[in-house]
């Protein structure tokens, strides 16, 4: 899980849907995508990512993080 200031948490029903909603939103490059809980996942939108926010990246049992945009600033 990337732990930092989050764009939006939302409730999807899969992965692909949380995916789908970072990249519809222009300000996100990654998801942190939780557990199934009440029928739903969590969905926390943020705009960063653990290659530029390598200390912030923690284990976590609940969510996986996954990378969804490529930043071209941290390309250079």
């Amino acid at each position: 899980r990337l732990n930092v200031s989050l764009l939006a948490t939302l409730q999807v029903s899969s992965l692909g849907e949380c995916t789908l909603e970072c990249i519809n939103h222009h300000d996100c490059f990654s998801v942190n995508f939780g557990n199934q809980g009440h029928g739903k996942h969590t969905c926390e939108l943020i705009n960063t990512d653990k290659f530029n926010q390598p200390g912030k990246f923690v284990l976590s049992q609940e969510f996986c993080h996954y990378n969804i945009k490529v930043n071209p600033h941290s390309l250079f």
